[in-house]
């Protein structure tokens, strides 16, 4: 998370104060792709910074990868094109690449 630029006390904390960055990203590591991407998709635009957004979106499409979502993955990684933040754009790009 902090090479993502994610600074730690701006997580994005559910009303039962789960961190849903560190949960989900926690799920996917252990493969649990599809309830990693259902918690992503609770963070995707709930009214957080575009750093916050960009590494859900990133993640999301990275979980859409190895559920077989190629097309749904590479339209996460399409939107984080359009950042604001040139590293998440770069990192994007290299991901639509790769896919």
């Amino acid at each position: 998370q902090r090479l993502a630029g994610i600074d730690p006390p701006a997580h994005i904390y559910a009303a039962n104060g789960i961190d849903l960055l560190t949960l989900g990203y926690n799920l996917e590591r252990r493969r649990y792709f599809a309830e990693a991407l259902v918690t992503f998709k609770k963070v995707i635009g709930s009214d957080t910074r575009a750093d916050v957004d960009d590494f859900a979106r990133l993640h999301a499409g990275y979980c859409l990868f190895f559920l077989g979502e190629y097309a749904l993955a590479r339209a996460e990684w399409q939107t984080t094109l359009k950042s604001s933040m040139p590293q998440n754009q770069h990192l994007a790009a290299r991901l639509i690449a790769w896919l």
